[in-house]
């Protein structure tokens, strides 16, 4: 069973993907801020990690990937946005090994982006 760590700041939306996920069969927890996603992290070792890119705080999904990959480098995540490319293209092109999503989206898209998460965990 995939572990997946949510983070979303915005719980109406934490709300939502965490049914659709859990409806995958998935063992999830949430965090709604980067540090309580880092120490959660550190103690639940998720699978797959799906965060959205602005948080609150000037902190990003980005800096939750690169905390939570201190302990597992090979971590995979999905990262949530509204923002230009521009913002987190060439972050997520150095990681690795992340996904992304544009909102809006559909939820025949996420749990389509989710699956594919899934098999490359």
């Amino acid at each position: 069973m995939e572990r997946v760590l949510l983070v979303e700041d915005e719980l109406d939306e934490l709300e939502i993907l965490y049914w659709m996920i859990v409806d995958q069969g998935c063992d999830v927890r949430t965090a709604n801020t980067a540090k309580a996603a880092v120490s959660l992290g550190k103690l639940f070792r998720p699978t797959l990690l799906v965060t959205d890119f602005l948080l609150s705080h000037d902190v990003t999904g980005i800096d939750v990937i690169r905390e939570l990959r201190k302990a597992d480098p090979s971590l995979p995540a999905l990262l949530i946005t509204a923002a230009p490319a521009a913002d987190w293209g060439p972050a997520v092109a150095a990681l690795g090994n992340v996904d992304v999503i544009q909102k809006p989206f559909t939820r025949a898209a996420f749990l389509g982006r989710l699956e594919s998460m899934k098999r490359a965990a």
